[in-house]
């Protein structure tokens, strides 16, 4: 049965995560035994729905080092309609605050709906040029990202409300774009986030590296294939 964050539970879900269950029809999804664990020296809880007619959506907040480090993940895989492929990372750390907005090339078919969302978060991106930029070392994933890309680190104090109300537009623009994106073929759609997800078990990086070393190899895959990204 679909329901929406009407419901006592929902309203207690933080803001990224209500933008997009109280405006989809979406039910909870098999977490296949990840709903909370442990890797290195953080605790892990997540959170998955089903977008109907959409895709998968999971949510993984950590929290460790006594609570100094806190970190928020979000994965929203359209398989049904023809977006993006999205993903989301707010990190606390000390007094730093972190945000990335990751849009990675998916899409089987460049459209209208394609171009608009395009210039929409584009121009989105450039007014919020003056908040300090994160910057990255070059990444095996740097050739996937689509022009709206958000990468910015400042302090909590002085950023976090404006990190708060860019990240609230950006995810309001992407919703439109799922409204708004063609119903495509769901098996061409999964091999093409099958391949992204294939990479990051192959090359790996400091996150998943860390769940490798204390999951095991097995056990990151079926989170990563089953339940961050829901394509099996």
């Amino acid at each position: 049965m679909s329901v929406r964050c009407c419901c006592a539970e929902r309203k207690k879900a933080m803001n990224e995560e209500t933008i997009f269950i109280g405006r989809f029809d979406c039910e909870p999804a098999d977490l296949c035994g990840f709903d909370r664990f442990k890797a290195g020296p953080m605790t892990f809880n997540v959170r998955r729905y089903h977008l109907r007619g959409i895709g998968n959506l999971a949510f993984m907040d950590a929290q460790g080092m006594l609570g100094l480090m806190k970190m928020r993940t979000m994965f929203l895989t359209p398989l049904e309609r023809d977006a993006a492929l999205l993903t989301f990372d707010r990190i606390h750390a000390g007094g730093a605050d972190t945000l990335l907005i990751e849009p990675f090339d998916t899409v089987l078919a460049r459209g209208d709906d394609f171009s608009t969302a395009m210039r929409q978060l584009d121009e989105l991106c450039a007014g919020a040029k003056d908040l300090p930029p994160y910057v990255t070392k070059p990444n095996w994933t740097d050739s996937l990202h689509l022009s709206p890309y958000v990468g910015k680190k400042g302090k909590h104090k002085r950023h976090g409300e404006a990190f708060d109300r860019l990240t609230e537009a950006y995810f309001g623009l992407y919703c439109d774009w799922l409204d708004s994106a063609a119903p495509c073929d769901k098996a061409a759609k999964t091999a093409r986030v099958k391949a992204y997800v294939d990479g990051l078990l192959e090359h790996g990086g400091p996150a998943t590296d860390m769940l490798v070393k204390s999951l095991g190899q097995p056990r990151t895959e079926t989170l990563f294939r089953q339940v961050l990204f829901g394509i099996e």
